[in-house]
Formats: structure tokens, sequence, C-alpha cells
């Protein structure tokens, strides 16, 4: 995981789809056109050079611990060894990108100060004296163009393929879609939509999330009266089988709404701009 955020590639299918995903779409605009222009030019870019910069600054630094270097490199190594270390040693942390870049900016502060002070050390001889300079620039410009390319891939691969369905442009319809609906009880039945929606309707929908406590296999009598109410009168959101967050979480609210005498009726699909089915807007029927 920390190797995948340090060469940027932690949200490729995370953030936008795999370059695998059906329905591709054209480019649409000048800025679109752009990058797919850079994408043909200089093929598929899905990391960045950061990796290998990081190793050469490792090798500079037993070298540099006799310069003024020394105190920012050893802070930097020693922070990030702690931070990480505490994350790889509690639960649920550390194992996805939004809890790595908290170790960022050290990391690159690490490579800057042992770049920086290797090209004041690399004067080879009379008439000469700044090429360590030039080699510095030539590491920065190649580094920053490898991660121009990179964020080009992710502009290319959302253009192209869309984001992906955590990140879905479905939300919008979506939320379109219920408030024109006007619902005195929307029931949430499965993560990563309950969020957008307090947001994009400015916390005004009577939002409820379904949880464990409607798809527990073992219920009380309270549950259970719960689960009733929420199926006889509330509008139910969620996400298509492919599109699940909780894999399976359809099947069980169609089994929990079966053994409560209840059965799933459709009221509308909801699709992203790629035309790939994300979201369905249902309520629950009294089975005769």
């Amino acid at each position: 995981v920390l190797r995948d955020n340090w060469s940027g590639k932690s949200l490729m299918g995370f953030l936008v789809n795999k370059t695998s995903a059906d329905n591709p779409r054209e480019a649409q605009g000048p800025a679109e056109h752009f990058a797919f222009r850079i994408n043909s030019i200089f093929g598929e870019h899905r990391s960045n050079r950061l990796e290998a910069a990081f190793l050469i600054a490792l090798l500079f630094t037993p070298a540099l611990c006799f310069t003024p270097a020394r105190r920012p490199l050893g802070f930097c190594l020693i922070a990030l060894a702690v931070a990480w270390f505490q994350m790889t040693i509690t639960k649920n942390a550390g194992f996805s990108a939004h809890h790595v870049v908290l170790l960022w900016p050290i990391p690159h502060i690490f490579l800057a100060v042992a770049f920086a002070e290797a090209s004041l050390r690399l004067r080879p001889g009379r008439g000469i004296q700044k090429i360590g300079e030039w080699v510095l620039v030539a590491a920065m410009l190649y580094l920053a163009a490898e991660n121009l390319l990179l964020t080009n891939q992710y502009f290319y691969q959302m253009a192209r393929y869309g984001p992906s369905s955590h990140w879905t442009d479905a939300i919008y319809e979506l939320s379109r879609s219920v408030g024109e609906l006007r619902p005195s009880r929307l029931v949430i039945g499965d993560w990563g939509m309950l969020n957008q929606l307090l947001l994009l309707h400015r916390g005004r929908l009577p939002l409820e999330y379904a949880g464990d406590r409607f798809l527990s296999p073992a219920l009380g009598e309270a549950e259970m009266n719960w689960n009733r109410g929420r199926m006889e009168d509330g509008l139910w959101v969620g996400h298509t089988v492919a599109c699940e967050e909780f894999r399976g979480v359809n099947d069980k609210i169609v089994r929990a709404s079966g053994a409560a005498g209840f059965r799933k009726e459709m009221i509308k699909v909801i699709s992203d701009r790629n035309g790939r089915p994300v979201f369905e807007i249902f309520h629950f029927a009294h089975v005769p």
C-alpha cells in the first residue's frame, strides 16, 4: 500500500475506472482531446518514478551524514519509520490511500534535501563547477514530467472510462430522481451514497441507513418491527449487483424482505455517463 501510494497508482481502479471497463467514450472538448493525444504519444503511464528516486536518495544518505543535511535527513527517515510503524500495528490503519498520505510531505522533503545536498558535492573539476546544479535540474524536470504523465493518465481514464463506482457521476442523477419522488422515508441499502445525498440535498432528505439492524440474520422483535416499517413506507436506494460496495448486500436485502412477507419492486435504474447501471431505486410490496 505504501509503495502504491508513493508511485501514484493507488487510486487506479478506485478513483477512476480501469482501462478494461466497458463502454468507453470518445474525447469531448479541448482538454479531453489533449489528454487523449498525450496518451497516444507516450502510452499508458500508471506510475511515476519517485520510488527509484527515493532509493537513490537512500544510497546518497551515508555520504551525506557528514554534511549539514544529516539532521533534516535523519528527521525525515525517523518520522517516516515511526509513523508507518504506528500504522502497521494499528488495526484498520494504513490500508488505504487516505491513510498513507498522512505521511506526506515528509518523503518529498527527504528527496529534496538529499538531491540538493548531493548536487553541491558533485564538483568534478575546474570549469565544470555547476555540473551538480544541471544534474539536479535535469533530475527534477524528469521527475516532474513523469508525475505530469501520471496525472494525465488519471484524467484520460476519467474521461474515457469514467469514475469508478466509488465516485460515480451517477450520484447526480440519483440525487435528482429521489428529490423528485419526495419520499417520506429514504432508506440507504449499501455504503457509498449516504453522505453524497446528505450534501447534495443539504440535509433535507429523510435518510436512514439499513445497516446491520436490517441485514442481521438474527433479529429481535424490535428490529423486525423496525424492518417492517421501513419496507411498508420507505423508498429504498442501493447499488446494482455489479457495483455493490458490500458484496452480497442486495441478496441479503431480498432475503430479509422475503422473510418479513415483502417483495422488492424496482422503480428506476440509474446509469453513469458511460451507460453502466450503478444505482437502483426500489420499494417493497406485500406478498399476497
